[in-house]
């Protein structure tokens, strides 16, 4: 039972993982590899839409803090692998300055 679902498991991982190294720009690895907080964010709004009203305030909270995390997420992808060292050295300069 587990061992199947440990391949199914892997499987979709592997799927995933060659579905984001397929796109052809640096914009759309990082959309893609940020894509399950939007899907995550998606479900947990409509949650929200059908016990609120559609527009309430938790509703729009909910759409702001999957926006914070789609864009965390994506900024850490490109600190991580995009970023160019001297473009972190003049960052920290300007910071201290």
């Amino acid at each position: 039972m587990f061992r199947m679902f440990d391949m199914i498991f892997f499987a979709g991982v592997l799927f995933f993982l060659g579905w984001i190294f397929l796109a052809s720009t640096p914009e759309q690895r990082m959309d893609r590899a940020c894509a399950p907080i939007s899907w995550g964010g998606q479900l947990v709004e409509a949650g929200g839409e059908l016990a609120t009203e559609p527009n309430s305030t938790t509703v729009r909270l909910i759409r702001e803090y999957t926006d914070k995390g789609v864009y965390g997420c994506q900024y850490i992808i490109w600190r991580a692998f995009y970023a160019h060292p001297d473009q972190l050295e003049s960052e920290t300069e300007e910071q201290e300055v």
